[in-house]
């Protein structure tokens, strides 16, 4: 159906409205520790789903199935789905910048994946495993953020100010 195409594969392309929002309306804010997390559950994400399509690998449904997915799809290794990845990842590192944005992306996350599953491109354990790494990867942003932001403090507040 063309709904399901549409989520399947251009829902993802809301996910950076969230982000926009998300600036828009932090802009008043003065820490910069939220950010840094968001960016690191970015990074984290990202790769988290490089090692986990190496360490697990199998075929996509329409392989195994032969049932034919709702629109054309290269036949590679489907976990995880990149997809349900980045909108989930963005859901994430939205979390401690404006948790109602936050709940809206990962709507939008759950949507696209399981688009995806209908539409025969992915099987649930590929969603499930985009998901569990954004997660895990937002915990691990939310730990390590004030470390991050101490240890580039130099670049964000330099001690040598130069004059205009």
């Amino acid at each position: 159906s063309t709904l399901l195409l549409f989520l399947a594969q251009y829902l993802i392309f809301l996910s950076p409205c969230f982000i926009f929002c998300a600036w828009i309306t932090s802009r008043k804010h003065t820490s910069l520790t939220p950010w840094i997390g968001f960016f690191l559950t970015i990074f984290f994400t990202a790769l988290f789903g490089f090692i986990g399509a190496h360490v697990y690998s199998h075929a996509r449904p329409f392989i195994v199935t032969g049932i034919p997915p709702l629109f054309p799809h290269a036949a590679d290794n489907g976990f995880p789905s990149d997809h349900t990845l980045l909108t989930a990842a963005i859901a994430a590192g939205l979390w401690k910048i404006s948790k109602p944005l936050s709940v809206a992306a990962w709507a939008v996350a759950l949507l696209v994946g399981i688009a995806r599953v209908l539409a025969g491109v992915h099987w649930p354990i590929d969603i499930a495993g985009s998901i569990v790494f954004a997660l895990l990867a937002g915990w691990i942003s939310i730990i390590t953020a004030p470390f991050w932001k101490k240890a580039f403090a130099f670049v964000l507040n330099p001690p040598i100010r130069f004059p205009a």
